[in-house]
C-alpha cells in the first residue's frame, strides 16, 4: 500500500554546511502490521515520518500510495491525502483545549465532510477504554488519557495508516505499555508506523524494526515464528536451546534419555523451574507463545514481504472541510491569552503592512502597465492613433498642438514601426463630395436620445452618420474576427452621378433602421425630410414609402442615398446594402442612451455618452465597408485627395 522510493531530504541552512537528513531511502510497507523506526536523534527517523505523512516535502524521490505517485501532488493534495489515509498520534497529543473530548474526536469526521455521530464517537472511546469521558475537557485528563484521546481521534476516520511519533515519550512505563497494547491490536487490520528510541518495546511489540543512522537504513528486520522441534507429543525443543515440556506430561524411558542428553550438552549453567510465575515471565522475555513457538527476527526481503498490487486509477482523496463555526471558535480562543498584547500586535502589524504596501505600490507604479490593465478591465479591445502637429509662437514662446489626419505615408510608417500589429486604412467621409448623414435622410427628424447621434453635448439636430469607409475583400471579416449576420461581401463600384456602389453595414447601423424603419422617398421629393415636411403639413398627402425592418435580412438590397441637400437627389451617391456584419458593438451597455437626456446632467452622467461618441469615432461600428478599389475610383472621379484614419485591428 505504501512505498518510498529514492527518498532524499537535504536541509540547507543560511549558515554552515547542508544537512542530508535522508539519503536515498527505499522502503516497501505491507498493508498491516506494526513497524518501528529506530535511531538516535538526528538519524532521520522523524524526517521519514514527516515526509510519509505529507508534513514536509522531499528534495528528491517519491512516495507511492496505493500505486499513485506523490510527485504531482499539490499542498492541497497532501492535505487530502492525510485526511483520507493517515491518522497521526503525536507525543504532545495536539488536542484542542477549547473542545471537549467528544468534539476533538468528532472534528476528524467533520474534516471528511461527515457528520460527527455521537454513537460513533462513543464506540471509539470504548475501544480506547475512555467510555464516559466524551464530555470532559482535555485539562481534566491524565497524560495517558490524553494520548488515548489522540489515538481515538486518529481512529475515528478509519485510516489505513497510523503514524505515531514517540507516542509514549511523555508517559510512565505502565501507561506506555497500555498505549502499545492498544496500537498492537490496531496493527492487525492497519499499518502502524511508530518512531521510537526504545529498542526493547520495538522488538517486543513490533512486527518489523527499521533502524536509521545518518539518514540511511542500517538494519531492516522482520519478525517470524520459529516453531519448536517436537521430540514427542509433550516435549519440543525451541530454536535448539530451549526445551518446552507441557504440564502434566509423563515421561517415557526414551524421553527421559532425550531430556538428559539435552541437559548434558549445555555449555553453561541451567535453571529448571516449576514455578508458574517464573515460567510466565521467562516466556514473555523469550517471546515464546502458548504453543511453544518462539518469535525471532530475520532480514526483511522481498520473499518474506507480502505486497499487494493497486490500480492508481482508483485512487481517490477526501478533501478537508473544516466547518466555519469550529475555525471561528479556534481563532477566537486565542483572544483569551493576553488580549491587550494581541490587540496592539494586530494594530501595529496592520499599520506596518499598510505602509509596506503603499511603498511597494508607489515604487512599482508604471503608468503604461496601469493604462493597459485599465483598458483590459474596461473591456476595451481597440486602440486609435492621433497625429498631432505643434506650432510654436516665437513671441510668446508657446507651442500649440492641433490634430491632423494621417496620410498614406503616415500609415506606412506605423506599419513598419509595429510589424506585429495589423492596421486598416479607414478613410474619412468628409473628404468626399457628399455628406454622410443617415439620420436626416432616412429616419425621424430628431433623435430622442444620443444613442445614434453620438453627440453628448447637444440634444437636437445631430445626425447619425458614417464616420468613414473601409475597403474589404472576401473573407476580410473573418480575419478581423467579425461575423457576417446576413448577405455577403460587396463587389460593385459605381461612383458616377446616381451610380450605385455595394456596401456592408454594421449591426449598429442596422439597429438604427430596425428602430426607425427604412424610408424610401417617393418621386417628387428631394429626400425623406422633404416628404416628412409635406406629410406634417397635410397628413392626407403622403409621399413616403416606409418598410419595417425586423431582421438583418430585411435590410439586404435596400438603397441609401448620401450627400449634401444642395445636390439633386438623382445626382447623389447611392449605396446598395448587400450585407450586415457584427462588429461586436455592446448595445446593452449604451441602451439607456436611447432615452432623452435630462437637462440638468452632471459630469458623471456625461461619461457614458462621451464614451459612446469616442466609440463611434474610433471604431468600426460606424464604418461603411466598401469593395476594394472604391477609394481609387472616387479619387479619379472627384479629383479630390482622401485622407486616412488609422485603426488598429
Amino acid at each position: 500500500m505504501l512505498e518510498v522510493k529514492g527518498l532524499t531530504k537535504v536541509y540547507r541552512p543560511k549558515k554552515g554546511p547542508s544537512v542530508r537528513a535522508l539519503d536515498n531511502v527505499n522502503i516497501k510497507f505491507e498493508d498491516t502490521g506494526m513497524v518501528f523506526v529506530l535511531g538516535k536523534s538526528g538519524s532521520g527517523k522523524s524526517t521519514l515520518l514527516n515526509l510519509i505523512g505529507g508534513l514536509d516535502s522531499s528534495t528528491s524521490g517519491e512516495i507511492i500510495i496505493k500505486g499513485k505517485s506523490s510527485k504531482a501532488f499539490s499542498q492541497s493534495d497532501f492535505d487530502s491525502y492525510r485526511n483520507t489515509f493517515i491518522g497521526f498520534i503525536f507525543q504532545e497529543y495536539n488536542i484542542l483545549q477549547e473542545f471537549t473530548v467528544g468534539k476533538n474526536i468528532g472534528l476528524a469526521l467533520e474534516l471528511q465532510g461527515k457528520r460527527a455521530d455521537a454513537a460513533a464517537v462513543g464506540k471509539i472511546l470504548e475501544q480506547v477504554d475512555l467510555t464516559g469521558y466524551g464530555a470532559r475537557k482535555p485539562a481534566e485528563l491524565s497524560g495517558g488519557q490524553k494520548q488515548r484521546v489522540a489515538i481515538a481521534r486518529a481512529l475515528i476516520k478509519d485510516p489505513e495508516i497510523i503514524m505515531a511519533d514517540e507516542p509514549t515519550g511523555a508517559l510512565d512505563s505502565n501507561t506506555g505499555k497500555q498505549v502499545f497494547e492498544t496500537l498492537k491490536k490496531l496493527s492487525k487490520t492497519k499499518l502502524v508506523i511508530i518512531v521510537s528510541h526504545d529498542r526493547e518495546y520495538a522488538e517486543y511489540y513490533g512486527d518489523r524494526v527499521i533502524e536509521f543512522a545518518d539518514g540511511r537504513i542500517i538494519s531492516d528486520i522482520k519478525k517470524y515464528k520459529a516453531e519448536g522441534k517436537a521430540i514427542s507429543a509433550g516435549i519440543s525443543v525451541i530454536d535448539g536451546s530451549i526445551m518446552h515440556v507441557k504440564a502434566g506430561h509423563e515421561f517415557s524411558p526414551s524421553e527421559k534419555a532425550a531430556v538428559i542428553g539435552f541437559l548434558e550438552g549445555a555449555p553453561s549453567d541451567m535453571i529448571l523451574s516449576k514455578d508458574e510465575r517464573s515460567n510466565t515471565e521467562f516466556r514473555k522475555m523469550a517471546r515464546i507463545d502458548a504453543d511453544g513457538n518462539k518469535e525471532s527476527f530475520e532480514d526483511t526481503t522481498p520473499q518474506n514481504t507480502k505486497l499487494k498490487t493497486y490500480d492508481p486509477s482508483k485512487f481517490k482523496l477526501i478533501r478537508s472541510r473544516l466547518p466555519f463555526r469550529h475555525s471561528f471558535k479556534m481563532g477566537a480562543s486565542s483572544l483569551k491569552t493576553k488580549p491587550v498584547r494581541l490587540f496592539f500586535t494586530v494594530l501595529l502589524s496592520a499599520i506596518a503592512f499598510g505602509l509596506f504596501g503603499l511603498a511597494d505600490t508607489m515604487g512599482a507604479y508604471d503608468k503604461y502597465t496601469v493604462t493597459y490593465n485599465s483598458m483590459q478591465e474596461s473591456n476595451i479591445n481597440y486602440a486609435a492613433f492621433v497625429k498631432s502637429v505643434g506650432y510654436k509662437d516665437e513671441e510668446r514662446d508657446y507651442v500649440s498642438w492641433t490634430n491632423e489626419r494621417m496620410s498614406d505615408s503616415d500609415f506606412d510608417k506605423l506599419a513598419q514601426k509595429f510589424p506585429e500589429y495589423t492596421f486598416d486604412k479607414a478613410y474619412s467621409m468628409t473628404d468626399t463630395d457628399f455628406m454622410p448623414y443617415l439620420y436626416e435622410s432616412y429616419g425621424k427628424k430628431f433623435a430622442p436620445g444620443v444613442y445614434y447621434t453620438r453627440n453628448p453635448y447637444g440634444y437636437f439636430g445631430s445626425a447619425l452618420d458614417f464616420e468613414g469607409y473601409v475597403e474589404v475583400e472576401n473573407d476580410g471579416f473573418n480575419a478581423r474576427g467579425y461575423t457576417l449576420l446576413a448577405g455577403g461581401y460587396p463587389s460593385a463600384v459605381d461612383v458616377s452621378a446616381g451610380g450605385i456602389t455595394e456596401i456592408v453595414v454594421s449591426k449598429y447601423i442596422y439597429t438604427f433602421f430596425e428602430d426607425f424603419d427604412y424610408t424610401d422617398p417617393a418621386e417628387g421629393a428631394e429626400d425623406a425630410e422633404d416628404a416628412e415636411d409635406a406629410e406634417d403639413a397635410d397628413p392626407a398627402v403622403s409621399t413616403l414609402r416606409k418598410t419595417e425592418i425586423n431582421a438583418e435580412q430585411d435590410l439586404i438590397g435596400k438603397i441609401i442615398t448620401l450627400g449634401d441637400r444642395s445636390t439633386p437627389l438623382a445626382e447623389r451617391q447611392k449605396f446598395k446594402i448587400v450585407g450586415v456584419v457584427d462588429t461586436k458593438f455592446d448595445g446593452e451597455r449604451y441602451k439607456e442612451l436611447k432615452q432623452p437626456l435630462e437637462s440638468d446632467v452632471n459630469v458623471m452622467d456625461m461619461l457614458l455618452p462621451m464614451e459612446l461618441a469616442n466609440m463611434g469615432s474610433y471604431c468600426y461600428h460606424t464604418m461603411m465597408f466598401v469593395p476594394s478599389g472604391y477609394r481609387a475610383a472616387l479619387k479619379e472621379a472627384s479629383g479630390q485627395s482622401a485622407f486616412v484614419n488609422v485603426r488598429d485591428q
